[in-house]
């Protein structure tokens, strides 16, 4: 904070001390932390370790560090199994990230046939939004959505048909 006389003081009001990032996709983690000069990979590892986060920067007022063992950071990162070499290279570097991360597959092969009830199913019965409006859906559709959800769930689906019916859905809107 800048004082009228032109010094600085280092406040600093702790909004909230823990966060979750999710990245559904490694592809764009990728690209960022493998852009040159690029530090993700590192302040990622460190921000694992809970060790102190932030640079030093010319303006003292752009600087705002995380003092170690002061927050919690979780980071879901959606990893393709044919997408993993862009993560795993870092192992073979010495960098060590994706010893960091805890694996785990999302499939499920006794995902029930029906959802429970008060679960939101992908598509509300009948429709399907489209910005402000809602498009009527037969039964028919709704069903075989939902029917390749599970398969996809299952692992019972061929990589390239996995957004097929979303694909379909949406091919349907913009013809209407």
């Amino acid at each position: 904070q800048k004082e009228p006389d032109g010094s600085y003081i280092d406040t600093f009001e702790e909004i909230r001390n823990r966060a979750i990032c999710s990245v559904p996709e490694l592809d764009l983690i990728a690209r960022l932390g493998g852009r040159q000069g690029s530090t993700l990979w590192p302040v990622l590892r460190s921000a694992w370790s809970g060790e102190r986060l932030g640079n030093q920067n010319a303006d003292p007022e752009k600087t705002v560090p995380v003092e170690a063992q002061t927050y919690r950071l979780g980071l879901i990162l959606g990893v393709q199994p044919r997408r993993a070499h862009q993560l795993l290279n870092d192992e073979e570097e010495a960098g060590g990230t994706p010893q960091r991360f805890l694996w785990l597959p999302t499939l499920d092969p006794d995902a029930p046939d029906h959802t429970e009830a008060g679960e939101t199913p992908q598509i509300a019965p009948g429709t399907i939004d489209v910005g402000r409006k809602h498009l009527a859906l037969p039964a028919s559709v709704e069903e075989t959505v939902k029917e390749a959800g599970r398969r996809r769930l299952r692992g019972d689906v061929e990589a390239l048909d996995g957004h097929r019916p979303l694909t379909w859905l949406k091919a349907t809107v913009a013809l209407v």
